[in-house]
């Protein structure tokens, strides 16, 4: 019996294990898969990263990205770019307490906070700008606290309080508060416009209308 005979009767029928072929000349025993053609043979692991795909719920995964390295999980920091490990064994603690101390991530939110503070001063000076272009104008004010006084029906004497007066300065120090009888006469005043303008409105109305009031 031949070598050959001998391996091949000691390898049960349908077995996935490749029977050794002993080469007769040379003696010395072969796999098949050394006589595989370069792209069928298998390829060794390399050092090469590879991301995964996938979620994680917890926020720390907001500055990690989930990483393969040869054959290990590795959870790769997005500013340092250190690598950590990661699975369901380690939790992730240790990946918060990174987070808190990583250098260059202080670095850039205190690069961010400047990005803001120059933001909000430019808002700032947008804003100014937008007063600066305002005009004052004393008519325009005191016909609002007329109108206010009429819309909310607040006494006349409103004009005269003192913390009202207060916070009329503080919102434009120009602005000088009239007396209830000069307010009295602004609200009459109004009142006659609207008046003239309600009739106008009912003059250009070609049927009859009927007004009732409750005084």
């Amino acid at each position: 019996m031949t070598s050959h005979e001998n391996i091949g009767s000691s390898n049960p029928s349908g077995s996935n294990q490749f029977p050794l072929i002993v080469d007769e000349d040379n003696a010395t025993p072969s796999s098949p898969l050394l006589n595989m053609p370069n792209d069928v043979q298998a390829i060794q692991p390399s050092n090469e990263i590879i991301q995964e795909e996938g979620k994680y719920k917890s926020i720390v995964w907001n500055h990690f990205k989930r990483k393969r390295v040869d054959e290990k999980d590795k959870a790769e920091c997005n500013y340092c770019k250190k690598l950590l490990v990661r699975g369901s064994n380690y939790g992730t603690k240790h990946l918060h307490d990174h987070v808190k101390i990583c250098p260059r991530r202080k670095f850039q939110d205190i690069r961010d906070m400047n990005q803001k503070i120059l933001a909000r001063d430019q808002n700032k000076v947008d804003s100014m700008a937008g007063v600066n272009a305002y005009n004052f104008d004393q008519n325009v004010s005191r016909n609002e606290v007329a109108r206010m006084i009429i819309l909310h029906e607040y006494p006349l004497s409103i004009v005269d309080h003192i913390g009202f007066r207060k916070y009329s300065t503080s919102l434009q120090p120009l602005f000088r508060m009239v007396s209830r009888n000069t307010i009295k006469k602004d609200i009459l005043s109004i009142y006659e416009k609207e008046r003239e303008k309600s009739k106008h409105e009912i003059d250009k109305n070609q049927g009859r209308i009927s007004i009732t009031t409750d005084m």
